[in-house]
């Protein structure tokens, strides 16, 4: 996860609230995590779906990039110890994913799309 902090350092690219959401940082014991999932979707432009061998077998997962799907967000999946082929969802495997090890790329075309929002 720590990996993908520089983009958390491109919060206002990320909708109104001018945050990115990361439930390991912003969630509180006790708190309504799907409510707060649910409303950070709604709020967000973008969704990058850091995709793990743990992750892959995950409804939270599933239901959290289908939810961006539905809601015609840009969708990137970043594949972290997997493999493409192991990824069983069509909808997903349709998607360009990138590698850890291409992050730092993949931050610098976030904050070009930034820069054109933020632009216009």
């Amino acid at each position: 996860i720590r990996a993908i902090l520089p983009l958390i350092a491109l919060s206002s690219y990320w909708g109104p609230l001018q945050s990115a959401f990361l439930a390991q940082k912003r969630m509180k014991g006790g708190d309504p995590f799907a409510q707060k999932i649910r409303q950070s979707l709604l709020s967000s432009r973008e969704l990058c779906v850091l995709y793990t061998p743990n992750a892959k077998d995950s409804v939270w997962v599933s239901t959290e990039w289908g939810a961006a799907w539905a809601l015609g967000m840009r969708i990137t999946p970043i594949l972290s110890g997997i493999a493409i082929d192991a990824i069983s969802d069509d909808r997903l495997k349709q998607l360009q994913t990138i590698d850890m090890d291409e992050l730092d790329e993949f931050v610098a075309a976030v904050q070009k799309r930034r820069e054109k929002t933020t632009a216009l």
